[in-house]
């Protein structure tokens, strides 16, 4: 753990999760970084996604490792970001076990994947017997197991000996894991002033422990004092970070000075949010314009300006056609999209752009 001075140099009176994760992974005294999770809660992709730019741009290699995946996927992974590294739109097509998990999941990895940017599991069967089983395999006499198993000491202390040792492999100088995963695995924990287990941040050597949740008003402080919920155990985190998707997003767009950048880079993100869903194996694009919304709305904050946006839902629909259509009837995608009849990247900023025109006019009148 980090001591209070040390902790408070990474921060600032304005600071913003950005502004810390930019600080740390230029800290080399950092071997790594461990993010702490209210699961379906937190922000935490969000956090990633908004933040690639750091990430990829770091002077060490970034790997990010992920509680909601196995390790037995990451050879798979791997081979994925090979292809998309090469110019795949649809690396992730091979990746069957991706079906069971969440659009958030695949989001992170497709999202990061096109950035060049690893992501791996941090499961096994040791630190969770239960994780390689598939839906359609789980009966209630295993779901009542599965939750006995996460009510018992070794989801603590055997998860996180194992998650441990896969972090551990690659703190190196040259290469800084990121380890996403819930709050109770990150931080020693004690119970009644007797340590219970020593937590992650006490397996790995100058690692820093990171709460990250939910709030609409964002905060930045050092020293967390962290309750395990349905567990009668004490921890303390090196940070607290409380914020939201479009905050998130708006110290992105604050990090660009030039509006152009701004727009394009709004063109982009919604680009591969809007491609994740349509490569995604289950139909949600229903979720779509909720889930972009925020960050419509960080745009305009952070441009000062109010934008309807109203060309976007024709675009959702073409989205929605191309998702509905039969696979074998479907040609999703080549690098520039151009083989879906409905949905492209040029189509969506055509659409952008022209819902910001008044905009855009305005600018170039002052210039």
């Amino acid at each position: 753990m980090l001591s209070p001075s040390d902790a408070r140099a990474h921060i600032d009176t304005h600071s913003s999760f950005r502004a810390l994760l930019s600080s740390l992974i230029n800290d080399d005294s950092v071997s790594s970084i461990l993010i702490g999770e209210i699961h379906n809660i937190s922000p935490t992709i969000d956090a990633i996604l908004s933040n690639l730019d750091l990430l990829t741009n770091s002077s060490r290699r970034i790997i990010i490792i992920s509680e909601s995946l196995n390790q037995s996927e990451n050879t798979a992974l791997k081979n994925a970001l090979k292809n998309a590294i090469k110019g795949d739109v649809n690396p992730l097509k091979k990746a069957s076990f991706l079906k069971e998990n969440s659009i958030d999941t695949y989001e992170l990895i497709y999202v990061s994947f096109s950035m060049g940017l690893t992501v791996l599991g941090a499961e096994n069967k040791k630190s969770n017997p239960f994780s390689s089983y598939k839906s359609k395999e789980i009966t209630q006499k295993i779901i009542r197991k599965m939750e006995a198993y996460q009510k018992s000491p070794d989801r603590i202390i055997v998860t996180n000996g194992e998650f441990s040792k896969l972090i551990n492999s690659f703190c190196r100088k040259d290469t800084l894991p990121i380890f996403i995963g819930g709050g109770a695995h990150i931080v020693p924990l004690s119970s009644k002033d007797k340590l219970y287990d020593l937590g992650l941040q006490g397996r790995i050597k100058n690692s820093v422990s990171i709460y990250l949740n939910e709030d609409s008003s964002p905060s930045v402080t050092s020293s967390f004092s962290y309750s395990a919920p349905d567990r009668e155990l004490t921890g303390q985190y090196d940070y607290l970070v409380l914020t939201n998707k479009k905050e998130l997003y708006k110290n992105k767009f604050d990090s660009i000075e030039d509006l152009n950048a701004k727009i394009d880079y709004l063109i982009e993100i919604l680009d591969k949010l809007i491609c994740s869903h349509i490569f995604f194996p289950k139909n949600l694009v229903f979720t779509l314009q909720e889930e972009l919304d925020p960050i419509l709305q960080a745009f305009q904050e952070s441009a000062q300006c109010e934008c309807s946006f109203k060309s976007l839902p024709t675009v959702l629909e073409d989205v929605l056609k191309d998702k509905k259509r039969p696979k074998e009837k479907s040609s999703f995608f080549n690098k520039s999209h151009t083989s879906v009849s409905h949905y492209s990247q040029n189509q969506l900023a055509y659409a952008i752009r022209a819902d910001l025109s008044e905009l855009l006019h305005s600018i170039s009148k002052t210039t």
